[in-house]
C-alpha cells in the first residue's frame, strides 16, 4: 500500500475549537445565548425536560422574555413550576402503587 503526499500543508482553524460539554454550566450558557430549565436536583429531569420544551415554543418564549410585569410573571412561572412538580410526584406515586400492586399480586 503507497501512501499519498498532501500537496498542501493543513492550517491550524482560524477560530478555536470549543467542545461545548467542557464549558462550565455558565460559560455554555454564554456561549448558546440563552439558558432554559432548572438546575437537576436528583429526579427533576423529567420536570426539567418539561420546562425546556415549553421554552421552545416561540410564543411562549417571547412572552416571557418581552413581559413588563415580571413580578407577577415571576409568579406565574413559580406557580407553573409547583404543578409541574406536583404532577411528576403525582405520577411517581402512581408508578409506584402499580408496582406494589403487581408485586404483591405476583406471590
Amino acid at each position: 500500500m503507497m501512501m499519498e503526499t498532501a500537496n498542501e500543508i493543513m492550517k491550524a482553524p482560524e477560530k478555536e475549537l470549543v467542545i461545548m460539554e467542557d464549558l462550565c454550566e455558565e460559560e455554555q450558557v454564554v456561549a448558546m445565548g440563552h439558558s432554559s430549565g432548572l438546575y437537576n436536583l436528583g429526579n427533576s429531569c423529567y420536570m426539567n425536560s418539561t420546562v425546556q420544551c415549553l421554552f421552545l415554543v416561540p410564543k411562549l418564549k417571547s412572552a416571557l422574555l418581552h413581559y413588563s410585569r415580571w413580578v407577577g410573571a415571576m409568579i406565574l412561572i413559580r406557580i407553573l413550576i409547583c404543578w409541574l412538580w406536583q404532577q411528576e410526584l403525582y405520577l411517581l406515586s402512581l408508578i409506584n402503587m402499580s408496582s406494589q400492586w403487581h408485586h404483591s399480586n405476583s406471590e
